[in-house]
């Protein structure tokens, strides 16, 4: 039998620490977006182009959006934006990359986890009502549930 084995090297390391845990990250083009428990509501992006000095790093904030452990985020390369869930405020936010609030959905119970479908739908799932949505990722509108 033959293994194959990849290497792999830390291109950058980013400042985490359990003080302001990263919540949710996603990746687009050449930058990465980071949903942190630090302010409540701010997401950081780093782009790989950057230097190491992570203090000029921009940043924005998502209104209304209230960080907690179960928060997650994932990105649309298709549309250009973020989608990120609110479990407090049961919904879903769908932001712009510069922060700007493109709509908000609500969800019936709790969103936590989100992702694409190959044909940019977003799934979200609510755990505890056991339910995985598919939602249009243009309206918010629910296409199926899944229990």
């Amino acid at each position: 039998m033959r293994v194959h084995c990849t290497a792999m090297c830390v291109v950058k390391k980013l400042p985490v620490s359990h003080y302001d845990p990263v919540l949710g990250l996603t990746c687009l083009g050449d930058e990465l977006f980071i949903l942190r428990k630090r302010n409540e509501d701010h997401v950081e992006v780093y782009s790989t182009e950057t230097s190491q000095d992570f203090a000029g790093l921009r940043q924005f904030t998502v209104n209304n959006l209230e960080t907690r452990h179960s928060n997650d985020m994932t990105s649309c390369p298709r549309r250009r934006c973020l989608f990120i869930s609110d479990s407090s405020n049961s919904c879903v936010h769908k932001s712009a990359l510069n922060g700007e609030m493109i709509a908000r959905w609500r969800v019936s119970i709790s969103p936590v986890g989100l992702s694409l479908t190959p044909s940019s739908s977003l799934l979200v799932t609510c755990p505890h009502s056991r339910k995985l949505l598919e939602l249009c990722a243009d309206s918010g509108e629910c296409i199926r549930q899944v229990q």
